[in-house]
């Protein structure tokens, strides 16, 4: 009787050790609050993917206008290239014309 009597005590004591008090209960959660925090999580999560998908727009958007911008600076180098050797062919033609027309002045100095 005695050893029963023995297991009860260290029975409610275990029972004692492990339950929880009502300021315990009062620091959980309750379902409401976690149906709450679910569905502002869900909100949350919903928003970012709406921000995601945006800039994912964006990105391609940005994507485009570069490449178009890299065409552009590509033809406009091969147009400057086109000038600058068009620029020196006319170079040397105002100098010949230039030596031309002193030789032409020299010889009528000399008529």
């Amino acid at each position: 009787m005695e050893t029963i009597l023995q297991q009860l005590v260290n029975d409610i004591k275990d029972i004692k050790i492990n339950m929880a008090t009502k300021d315990d209960l009062s620091g959980m959660a309750t379902k409401d609050d976690i149906q709450r925090l679910e569905e502002r999580l869900k909100e949350k999560i919903d928003d970012n993917a709406a921000k995601i998908d945006d800039n994912a727009a964006k990105i391609d958007r940005n994507y485009s206008q570069i490449n178009r911008n890299f065409n552009q600076v590509a033809i406009n180098s091969e147009k400057l290239q086109a000038l600058s050797e068009s620029s020196q062919r006319q170079d040397k033609s105002m100098e010949t014309l230039a030596l031309r027309s002193i030789e032409h002045e020299t010889k009528l100095r000399n008529l």
